[in-house]
């Protein structure tokens, strides 16, 4: 099927906006890891209390247990579909503000696992992200570049008016936004099911290998 130029180049813009969300994630990520190993106690400016207490009576990412929690998975979801319609809904106020949210959740998961290394735990952490952090991750970025796509059909109208180039954008990203709510429904109960059973390491890197090839597969054909 051939695409209208105006569809292609609105592609490629989108394509840009998920290329600077998932960097700007990935560069917070790093800024935070690099903080909290250089200085341990950088990681209370940055990961909630709350959030430490919790990996700190799970033993940081420790799988003893293969009860499947529903409550917990419910939390995820709820949780989950917050920070990444924080991140879409973000988008409406100018498109970069959409981006906040995802640089604040990369840096909390550099400084994460910066606490993780500095525990000597960070294998257990790594094996319990790996089930579900591919897609959770994935949709928060997905979102952010969602919003940013928003925030500029808001911005930059062209002849159209406002409205109408917010619809049109919106009939654009439907796929996509599709793909990320599909993604945090999956991931919610892949966190609450999976993520503690003792798996396999092999078994954890495969099933987030799959995720990543998927994801690389369902971003070519829509982009291309």
């Amino acid at each position: 099927m051939v695409r209208p130029a105006p569809e292609i180049e609105a592609r490629r813009r989108l394509a840009w906006d998920l290329a600077a969300s998932f960097g700007l994630f990935v560069v917070a990520a790093l800024l935070a890891l690099m903080a909290v190993l250089q200085e341990p106690l950088a990681a209370y400016d940055i990961i909630p209390k709350s959030f430490l207490v919790q990996m700190d009576q799970n033993a940081w990412g420790e799988r003893s247990h293969a009860g499947a929690d529903v409550g917990m998975t419910w939390f995820y979801w709820a949780n989950n579909l917050r920070v990444s319609l924080l991140a879409l809904g973000l988008g409406v106020l100018g498109g970069l503000p959409a981006l906040a949210a995802v640089a604040y959740n990369g840096a909390l998961l550099g400084a994460t696992l910066g606490f993780a290394l500095e525990h000597g735990v960070a294998d257990r952490l790594a094996a319990w992200l790996a089930p579900h952090g591919v897609p959770e991750f994935a949709a928060l970025v997905l979102c952010g570049a969602l919003g940013m796509a928003l925030g500029r059909s808001w911005l930059q109208p062209g002849s159209r008016g406002r409205i109408q180039a917010m619809a049109a954008q919106m009939r654009l990203i439907a796929k996509p936004l599709g793909l990320a709510f599909g993604l945090l429904l999956v991931a919610a109960p892949l966190e609450g099911f999976v993520a503690p059973l003792n798996l396999p390491w092999f078994a954890d890197m495969t099933l987030a290998t799959c995720w990543f090839g998927a994801l690389a597969v369902l971003g070519w054909r829509w982009f291309r």
